[in-house]
């Protein structure tokens, strides 16, 4: 794959959730979005993504999955990847590590991680087991996308932070409040991904880093580097 020079590439963001395409809507789509200038696709799988293994109930090898018409098989999902390729779009894929987590944290397995408990949609970065979640969610997605150069880990858009008793303990005695969990969990979810795949850079959407004073950004040089 050539080189890719950051600030270089055209997406057309891609989010599978809740009416997948047929695979052979992308025989017709990616050829369209080339033609307009398009470099990749941000490719948002959710629980459209064949996970197998520990996460095989929050995908679309699950038995409800298959039951009620699982999107993609596995060959289908290989076959969106080189429909990709034979049009020479990039394939950036994107996985929730900590925001829009509802494709998860809507099964009971998973119903503990959440931040508030009547809402599917932020994970606790205090709860021991989020973390064990993330690294399973990469390493499948990594795995199923060979070669890839970047990976973006969301992050945006977290309604529910710093709410339960342990992420107010930990807001109440840190320096930063709500920033630093942020941030720490961002950081950690960076961290494994250098450790594990140094190749990959990450990408990170900004809006919550918007919302961090600039000082507070400044005074964490360290952790934001990972992300760029």
């Amino acid at each position: 794959m050539e080189h890719l020079a950051f600030g270089t590439q055209r997406l057309v963001h891609l989010d599978l959730k809740g009416a997948p395409p047929k695979v052979s809507y992308f025989e017709k789509l990616f050829p369209f979005i080339k033609d307009i200038g398009a470099t990749g696709i941000l490719l948002e799988w959710e629980d459209t993504f064949p996970y197998t293994k520990e996460l095989i109930q929050i995908g679309g090898l699950s038995v409800s999955a298959q039951a009620n018409g699982a999107p993609y098989s596995l060959e289908e999902a290989h076959q969106i990847l080189e429909l990709a390729a034979d049009c020479n779009l990039t394939v950036i894929p994107l996985v929730q590590t900590f925001g829009h987590m509802e494709f998860v944290l809507k099964h009971e397995q998973w119903r503990g991680l959440r931040e508030v408990e009547a809402y599917p949609s932020s994970m606790c970065p205090s709860n021991s087991e989020t973390m064990p979640l993330v690294r399973s969610l990469i390493k499948q997605i990594v795995a199923f996308h060979p070669n890839i150069q970047y990976l973006h880990i969301g992050g945006d858009e977290i309604w529910h932070m710093g709410i339960c008793h342990a992420c107010q303990k930990r807001v109440q005695t840190s320096k930063y409040g709500k920033a630093a969990l942020y941030l720490d969990h961002i950081t950690e979810v960076a961290q494994y991904i250098k450790d594990n795949y140094p190749n990959i850079k990450i990408i990170i959407w900004d809006d919550m880093l918007r919302n961090i004073d600039l000082n507070i950004l400044q005074g964490n040089s360290e952790q934001i580097s990972l992300v760029a």
